[in-house]
Order: structure tokens, then C-alpha cells, then sequence
């Protein structure tokens, strides 16, 4: 059906809407509009969201770490002193044995440094003493006393078995075929390296072992 829309002064059908009703479905209703501003109100206050961190992997203890280090040290210079050592039979000193341990508190303070990586100012056993030497016999006395931690001169507290575990593998001289050797001269020499690769793997196996 047709019918004549008087304001237009044209014909509309019932299907066509007027003009007021499609500005009506055109614009949104008021209500709408006002729950849209209060939307966007209560977004602009909001607290901002944080973005979510993964926490950092908690790290192992040091010890383990350490011990690793040395083990592997102490592989090198097994390695090493297969090709190298020529045997009990050799003219060449022996590690110091542990019966000569310093045990008492003046001689295990002139060891002390070796933890640090610093020279002996005064080795118990002479100005001579082989520095590994010297490190197999700090560890065997301070096993004795039975403490898991020394105080440095400083006050500083330290456990003992990390720091010369550390201290032996950080020194070592690995070579191009997977070993490693201890020398305590500027220039190598073939005696010293090996009377030195000697003890620190005495230490470094006993340091491992000891309880």
C-alpha cells in the first residue's frame, strides 16, 4: 500500500521510514551514550596493569658449582699426568704427607693467604715450599680442626673447601690435549710442574673426598 507523506510531498511505503524515525536509529540513544562515558571513565582511573615477569631461576648453591670446577680440574690433571708423570720409580719429590700438617692455629695463619690466591709471606715449611704442597697441607689441617669456616685476618668469614677448591682450579694451566698442570715459576720448568701438578691434584682429591 501506498500512501502520500504529506511534509515531503512525496509517496512513501510502509517499509520506508520516516524522517524523525531514522535519525533515531541512526544516533544511539542516550542511555547508551552515557554508559559508554562511564565506561571510559572507570578505564582512565584504573590502576595500569603490570605486565607479568617470570621470576629468575633460583641459582644453585656455590658449593656445587665449585665442585664441579674442581672435578673437572681434577680430570685434566689425571689426564696430564698420565702422559707426564714417569712413575713412583722417578727422582722427584713426593706431595707433603699429612702427618706434616701444621695443626695449630699460628701455622694454619701462615697458610690463610692461599685462600685469597696470595703469596706465603712465610710458608711453614721454608722458603721453599712448594705453594701446592703448601695447599695439600692447609687442607689436611683445617680438615683436622674440623671447622667448616676460617676468619681471615680482615675478619672476613669464609668456608675454607670452596675457596681452596677455587683456588686450585682457577690456577691450573690447561694444554691443547685436554690436560691441565700447576707450574709455580714465571717459566715453566719440567721438575716444578711436576712436583706442583703432583700436589694440587693431592689436594684437589682429597678436598673432594674428605667428608
Amino acid at each position: 500500500m501506498t500512501r502520500l507523506d504529506g511534509r515531503r510531498g512525496r509517496a512513501s511505503t510502509p517499509c520506508e521510514p520516516h524522517g524523525d524515525t531514522a535519525r533515531s536509529e541512526s544516533s544511539p540513544h542516550p542511555i547508551v551514550l552515557m554508559a559508554a562515558l562511564l565506561f571510559a571513565v572507570a578505564v582512565s582511573f584504573a590502576p595500569a596493569q603490570q605486565p607479568a615477569i617470570a621470576p629468575a631461576p633460583v641459582p644453585g648453591p656455590v658449593g656445587l658449582s665449585v665442585g664441579n670446577e674442581a672435578r673437572s680440574a681434577l680430570l685434566r690433571a689425571e689426564r696430564w699426568l698420565r702422559r707426564n708423570d714417569p712413575g713412583p720409580g722417578a727422582e722427584q719429590p713426593a706431595p707433603v704427607p699429612p702427618d706434616a700438617a701444621p695443626c695449630d692455629a699460628a701455622g694454619i695463619a701462615r697458610l690463610l693467604p692461599l685462600l685469597q690466591g696470595l703469596p706465603l709471606a712465610d710458608p711453614p715449611g721454608g722458603p721453599g715450599e712448594n705453594r701446592y704442597e703448601a695447599c695439600l697441607r692447609l687442607a689436611h689441617a683445617l680438615a683436622e680442626c674440623g671447622a667448616p669456616t676460617v676468619f681471615l685476618p680482615d675478619g672476613t668469614s669464609i668456608p675454607w673447601r670452596n675457596a681452596l677448591l677455587h683456588e686450585l682450579a682457577a690456577s691450573q694451566h690447561p694444554d691443547d690435549r685436554g690436560g691441565g698442570w700447576w707450574s709455580t715459576l714465571p717459566e715453566p720448568d719440567p721438575d716444578d710442574t711436576l712436583r706442583s701438578t703432583r700436589a694440587a691434584t693431592a689436594a684437589l682429591l682429597y678436598l673432594l673426598g674428605a667428608p
